[in-house]
């Protein structure tokens, strides 16, 4: 517990529990490490409850202040991942009761694709060019 004067006039002193600040960041990238925002992510405790719900910047950037010491996992939203199609690992940490506070970098948390979806195109040989033989090679390059 620290003492906290009300003024530097009273001698009124209160004593009260206060706790440092405990922080915590990180950033969410594709698997090219471009920063990926409008991410949901759940910070859940030690009972696997979600107490809080974040979103990442622009830049995949994302924070939260206000942990107590404890064990916590950060996830992203399953729902989420599964209308994008995507997968990621969870981190999980815990926050130690330091004076100063605890920081916590979770360091880059990576979106992997689920689509393994391949793409067949058929083109009939009466539409390519007549200066292609068939021994040539024909590429396509399909992108989502």
């Amino acid at each position: 517990a620290y003492e906290m004067r009300i003024s530097d006039w009273s001698s009124d002193v209160c004593s009260s529990d206060l706790f440092p600040s405990h922080d915590m960041f990180g950033t969410v990238v594709d698997e090219e490490d471009n920063g990926i925002g409008r991410i949901l992510l759940n910070i859940f405790d030690e009972k696997d409850s979600v107490i809080q719900t974040i979103q990442t910047e622009p830049d995949g950037y994302f924070s939260y202040l206000g942990l107590v010491p404890g064990a916590y996992k950060v996830a992203i939203d399953t729902t989420q991942l599964s209308i994008l199609k995507l997968e990621a690992d969870d981190f999980q940490f815990k926050v130690k009761p330091l004076a100063e506070g605890d920081i916590i970098n979770t360091g880059k948390i990576t979106l992997k694709s689920t689509n393994d979806e391949q793409f067949v195109v058929t083109i009939p040989i009466d539409t390519i060019a007549k200066t292609v033989k068939p021994s040539d090679t024909l590429s396509i390059t399909y992108g989502l």
